[in-house]
């Protein structure tokens, strides 16, 4: 087998730094599976929203890393998806969505169908996805040649990739998200209701004498979040002491949630991370793939929607997890889904391609 070039396209520029890791891991399965089958190969990597894809027809193979790219409320990954996929079919390059995440279906809106339309296109070989498969299976394939699975998210394998683990801690991680991000998901909910919740939630865990930083995955939106429920609480002259500085690298946002005893977090990724560690994670849902994660590794009552917002319950799920720890899932065979997955693509495509 000659050398092959893959390209591996995420959103790695993203502020959300839970993008970059999906990508990191991506990448490290890339290379683990290529070193181990001794395939000879070339590994680049792309922002799939810069649409510099002149260098696409040099490929043999492009993999979407992951994240929750099949989407189309807001966000215009559709359209970016539909441009590269177009390509790929033109120069016969086989496509690969890996661990990505589905959010919804809408067979009367174009975007939609826009979407439906490129990751069906001959070019994709395979899908695999994160949370909600049968939305996949159910709405979106009309291509019986593409092969359809439910993975684990790769970034279950941050632990292994970044070689980070759960240290000795008793302080809690908050990790928050703007307060905008329910609108954005179709959530009608009062903004004071946000901050009362967070604010209480730090109250309840001073009351059980527990210690609490607040971090963000790298989002300036979520740092005003953060910075605006210190002044909310009146707690304005802690935010320097309570508040973790934004993280501005992928290894940053690892370090900083491996400090942590336990996690209560609004970020998907502050969740599967902290997994991915060891440590335990309550989740404030404010989208399906938030719940679909809590029900994916056998613990849905640890996220919490909004009819279920109430900060004492949140509190006193997060210190039961943190002393049960994950002993419902073998975190091994878990992480093990989405790397054979991908080898099983990878190398049939590599080898189609020769």
């Amino acid at each position: 087998m000659s050398m092959k070039k893959i390209l591996l396209l995420g959103l790695e520029k993203n502020t959300n730094l839970g993008d970059g890791v999906i990508a990191d891991c991506t990448r490290y399965l890339t290379e683990k599976i290529t070193k181990e089958c001794g395939i000879v190969c070339q590994i680049d990597s792309l922002d799939m929203m810069e649409d510099a894809y002149d260098s696409i027809p040099d490929y043999d193979v492009l993999i979407f890393v992951g994240g929750g790219i099949i989407k189309y409320k807001y966000q215009e990954f559709y359209e970016y998806i539909d441009k590269i996929t177009e390509i790929a079919d033109a120069h016969n390059i086989p496509v690969l969505f890996n661990a990505v995440g589905v959010e919804g279906y809408d067979a009367s809106n174009p975007k939609c169908m826009q979407l439906k339309k490129a990751i069906n296109r001959s070019c994709v070989k395979s899908i695999t996805v994160r949370d909600d498969y049968d939305t996949l299976r159910d709405c979106y394939m009309e291509n019986p040649a593409i092969v359809t699975k439910k993975v684990a998210d790769p970034t279950v394998w941050t632990g292994t990739v970044f070689r980070k683990s759960k240290k000795d801690s008793d302080v809690i991680g908050l990790g928050v998200i703007r307060e905008g991000i329910f609108e954005s998901n179709g959530i009608d909910i009062e903004r004071e209701k946000i901050f009362a919740l967070w604010s209480g939630i730090i109250t309840q865990l001073e009351k059980e004498g527990k210690k609490w930083k607040i971090f963000t995955n790298g989002w300036s939106s979520d740092m005003k979040f953060a910075r605006n429920l210190m002044k909310y609480m009146g707690r304005e002259e802690e935010i320097d002491k309570m508040v973790i500085k934004v993280p501005e690298k992928n290894e940053e946002l690892v370090e900083t949630i491996s400090n942590f005893q336990g996690v209560i977090a609004g970020r998907l990724h502050a969740n599967i991370i902290s997994y991915s560690l060891g440590i335990p994670s309550v989740g404030i849902v404010w989208n399906d793939k938030c719940r679909l994660w809590g029900e994916t590794i056998s613990y849905p009552e640890r996220f919490f929607a909004t009819d279920a917002f109430d900060a004492e319950k949140i509190v006193k799920q997060c210190l039961q997890a943190i002393a049960q720890g994950y002993e419902k899932t073998d975190r091994d065979a878990f992480a093990n889904t989405v790397y054979v997955s991908l080898k099983e693509a990878l190398v049939k495509a590599l080898t189609a391609a020769d």
